[in-house]
């Protein structure tokens, strides 16, 4: 650890964490914030790097760096009068920037080791480990003491909040704690450089007060002070464990498979849980008393409180709060920013959720809104809100359906309140705008995703304190995803099973040997709808016993004695790992096996879309995807973007849309009189606009389809006269509404004018991008000679996606560059990177036969990259075979694969393409040498 926590300081380490830090944050005393530093980079770099490298040599921080500026910024909400205390406001330190730099390098550093550093009971800025985790443990341990109703065994938890806690950190101790972890006397040396060293000055009135040196405390502000407060913090984790052991403490075990509970924290929120008892209440206080003794925090009474188990009778919970001198909880309570107590009515329990969207929402009605405004506002702000209670509960179908009602509303009508007419439903805004929509979320599929993330980290992380404490309480002797729900779970386990909905659709068993997966129940054959073995004539067994003698390959007999014929061609395309390598769960909507929110709401939103009856849409309307990203990727403004969407999805304001919803007497135009005023009417037949149009374009002739004639423009190669029709539809539409409205009558020329002149603005009007022109065929360089005598394997796999046929090719080249050697043959997989993984393993078998060093090419940069990184990037399709490679790789030190481009891999590209199309002639490697000299 120490080692890498006292190296030297590179300059690219020094570049990541410039680049890293806000750029636009407040800036220090120094005036000078991150947008300077990244903007002119390659003017001061090379001063800063060494200004920032000589600290890490000398440990001495320049003069003025640690200088800081303490915003006080209010606690209390705007409509409420000002605050009337200092405790009122949060000090936020403003720190200068090139200090920034020095403090993030070293928490970057020191992240990595926190979680070997910090008790699985703290939660804050470890890796690995969520805010959510401390929510499930405490709601878990609420849902057990509303359930305890009987018994002599009475349980409380007490929930305290430190004050001020970064303000009152003592130094000497921190610096106590850091000598007890184990850092070295020069990493403790920067860190008192960085606290002790610290000179503030208070903004008040807009200018710096005068400047004084603290004593105590570490700066909210600065990207090292969470981290030294967490390592802190845990001198409490450390009392309290040590109480358990000692017997003073009793701690909480809700059922025999459950870990003991004695404590949580996140950051300075603190949970602890105990039996309801003096005794207990006083081991406690004496532990917190301790605790705050060695280093400086305080308890805040005002935010802190006790919870009873149900049982607890009232005397024992009077005498416990008096001695506490907090009091029990009230129903209105929170933890963490979630209730923790609820009615029967979930929806009720959840209002405020709808209460903050519309006061959002109302706040910006007055701004008049365009389509495209409302879009970035409904995307980054009100649908945010709701996201950090989604990935823990399942919220009523009729609340997330509420705020769907919410988002739909303001987007039409520009507040929370005010109806007004919708003029596509609102499964169509929730589509994605590839597909037509807009790309708003359905909140109900949106809150599955979230949660099914929940579930991943269940299935991937078992051993977390979390994971542990549902496996006791759940399924102590079974699985996650086949757990049941049962009649007394609580609401987390309840949202936790319906989010195997999603989780379901993706998460399939990566296989390494196959001792760790069943054959029949787990999901491990990805190219199955199910991803399970159907089949049932064979006892339960695991996925290795269905393996032949060695262990090398499937025993293809069995497989077929037992599976249908499509089960058995899907096994066989299965790559089976070496013995001992594990098997892993992987998302397969993700190329490295990696769960993703994102992945999960397209593909549980598809199912659901799929399982529904389709909606019928405008046949008029494209099939094709392509067509729809092109109108979003239009260099125009938002506004502009969106006027064109609700052209095609006939979403305007025309006089025969208004009558068909009874909101106009009669669907005539107002401009010509004529009978019906849809949009192709409005925009080309009425006499104002196809004046318009021979202005501009005097050859032009009205469309029969208004749609049609709108993505034609997309084959059009001048991007100019694109933008002026789009433009002139824009502005025969302002001018019919200017008419209607304040009737003023339109002027077809003018209407041109304003056209030409939208269509030229500069921001709109980009400097055109030369037309692409086929390069010459100027023939590829041969491959470089090896620098030393060296055999090098070139490897390459092709497979078809209609036959699902796939081969490998090997050609081997001696030191001069000539070919000597070779090798083909078919194989079984479903995907191109499976067919490259097992071209390179066929690679590295020859050359294990082979005394001579080698190096193996392949022109699969991803595979390439993936054997140098860490095995959770590999690609999970080709899990078991990388996992062959990277243990040949490992045993001989003479074999290294390499990366090279296509054009110098064409021998082995043949030889795999003609070993799938054909199959080789028995002189193929003759027939090779000839062919090399013209491929």
């Amino acid at each position: 650890m120490n080692v890498d926590l006292s190296k030297p300081v590179t300059i690219e380490e020094i570049r990541k964490a410039v680049f890293s830090l806000g750029a636009h944050k407040s800036p220090g005393p120094d005036g000078f914030s991150g947008i300077f530093y990244r903007k002119f980079w390659n003017t001061v770099g090379d001063d800063f790097c060494r200004e920032v490298m000589a600290f890490f040599e000398t440990e001495k921080l320049p003069q003025g760096w640690n200088d800081t500026h303490i915003a006080l910024i209010p606690k209390v909400p705007s409509p409420v009068p000002s605050p009337e205390s200092v405790g009122q406001f949060r000090p936020i330190s403003c720190c200068n920037f090139k200090y920034k730099v020095v403090s993030k390098i070293m928490s970057s550093r020191v992240k990595e080791f926190m979680p070997s550093l910090v008790s699985e009971m703290q939660a804050a800025f470890t890796g690995g480990r969520m805010i959510q985790d401390n929510i499930i443990i405490v709601h878990e341990v609420l849902h057990h003491f509303k359930n305890r109703s009987k018994g002599k065994q009475y349980d409380m938890m007490m929930k305290m909040d430190m004050r001020k806690a970064f303000d009152l950190v003592d130094w000497d101790c921190l610096d106590a704690l850091l000598e007890a972890y184990g850092f070295n006397q020069k990493w403790c040396r920067w860190v008192k450089e960085c606290i002790r060293t610290v000179r503030f000055s208070i903004l008040v009135n807009g200018g710096p007060t005068e400047c004084f040196s603290p004593t105590r405390g570490i700066r909210q502000g600065d990207p090292l002070s969470p981290f030294l407060f967490i390592l802190m913090s845990n001198a409490l984790s450390f009392l309290l464990d040590r109480g358990i052991s000692e017997g003073v403490v009793q701690g909480l075990k809700i059922k025999p498979n459950c870990p003991r509970l004695s404590h949580c924290l996140f950051a300075d929120d603190t949970v602890v849980f105990g039996k309801a008892s003096l005794e207990e209440a006083e081991a406690v206080i004496h532990i917190i008393d301790k605790y705050k003794s060695l280093t400086g925090q305080e308890v805040n009474m005002e935010k802190s409180s006790v919870f009873f188990s149900k049982n607890t009778p009232p005397p024992l919970r009077l005498s416990i709060t008096t001695f506490l001198g907090f009091p029990s909880s009230i129903c209105h309570d929170k933890y963490l920013g979630v209730p923790t107590e609820w009615g029967r009515s979930k929806k009720e329990t959840f209002s405020f959720l709808l209460e903050r969207m519309e006061k959002r929402g109302d706040s910006w009605k007055s701004l008049m809104l365009s389509h495209g405004g409302k879009e970035t506002l409904i995307k980054a702000v009100l649908q945010a809100i709701p996201t950090f209670i989604m990935s823990v509960f399942l919220l009523p179908v009729t609340l997330t359906k509420k705020m769907d009602s919410l988002i739909h509303r303001f987007f039409w009508s520009g507040s929370m309140k005010k109806r007004s007419i919708p003029w596509r439903k609102g499964e169509v805004l929730n589509d994605p705008k590839g597909e037509g929509g807009v790309g708003f979320r359905n909140f109900n599929l949106f809150n599955l995703s979230l949660l099914a993330k929940q579930g991943w980290r269940l299935l991937n992380d078992p051993d977390a304190l979390w994971a542990r404490l549902m496996r006791g309480l759940y399924f102590p002797n079974g699985h996650f995803l086949s757990a049941k729900k049962g009649n007394r779970s609580s609401w987390i386990w309840a949202s936790l099973c319906d989010s195997r909905k999603a989780l379901d659709l993706g998460t399939i068993r990566v296989i390494g040997a196959g001792e760790e997966t069943y054959f029949h129940s787990d999901p491990w054959v990805h190219t199955l709808q199910s991803h399970k073995i159907s089949s049932q004539m064979y006892p339960p067994s695991r996925v290795c016993d269905w393996k032949n003698e060695d262990g090398s390959k499937w025993n293809m007999s069995l497989i077929r004695r037992h599976c249908s014929p499509q089960e058995a061609d899907a096994i066989s395309r299965i790559q089976i790992g070496p013995e001992g390598s594990s098997d892993k769960w992987a998302w397969k909507f993700n190329s490295t096996g990696e769960f993703s929110v994102r992945t999960a709401y397209h593909g549980i939103r598809k199912h659901f879309k799929e399982q529904n009856q389709p909606t019928v849409n405008d046949v008029n309307l494209p099939a094709d995807d392509g067509q729809w990203k092109w109108l979003w990727s239009l260099k125009l403004p938002p506004k502009i973007r969106f006027f064109m969407w609700r052209c095609l999805r006939n979403a305007l304001a025309t006089n025969l849309n208004l009558h068909r919803r009874q909101c106009a007497p009669n669907p005539s135009c107002q401009l010509c009189s004529g009978p019906e005023e849809n949009a192709l009417h409005c925009f080309f037949l009425c006499p104002h606009a196809a004046a318009t149009w021979h202005k501009m374009f005097p050859s032009l002739d009205a469309p029969p389809n208004l749609s049609q004639w709108i993505f034609a423009l997309r084959e059009e190669d001048n991007l100019d006269s694109c933008r002026k029709k789009i433009f002139c539809l824009w502005n025969i539409w302002k001018a019919r509404n200017e008419f209607i409205f304040r009737r003023v009558v339109p002027v077809p020329p003018l209407t041109a004018i304003c056209a030409f002149r939208d269509a030229a603005e500069p921001c709109y009007n980009p400097t055109p991008v030369p037309p692409f022109t086929q390069p010459r065929n100027i023939p590829p360089q041969s491959c470089p000679p090896p620098l030393f005598p060296l055999k090098r394997i070139f490897c390459d796999g092709s497979f078809d996606h209609v036959t699902q046929e796939a081969a490998f090719g090997v050609v081997i080249t001696n030191s001069n560059g000539q070919i000597c050697d070779g090798k083909a043959g078919r194989i079984s997989c479903s995907s191109p990177i499976e067919a490259e993984a097992h071209a390179i393993l066929e690679a590295c078998h020859y050359a294990l036969e082979d005394p001579t060093p080698s190096v193996i090419m392949s022109d699969c940069k991803v595979l390439v990259d993936a054997l140098i990184g860490q095995p959770a990037d590999w690609p999970w399709r080709c899990y078991a075979t990388l996992s062959s490679i990277s243990r040949i790789l490992q045993h001989s030190t003479r074999i290294r694969v390499s990366f090279t481009s296509r054009c110098h891999n064409k021998c082995a590209d043949w030889v795999a393409r003609n070993c799938r199309l054909n199959g080789l002639h028995p002189e193929w490697l003759q027939i090779l040498n000839v062919v090399s000299a013209l491929l």
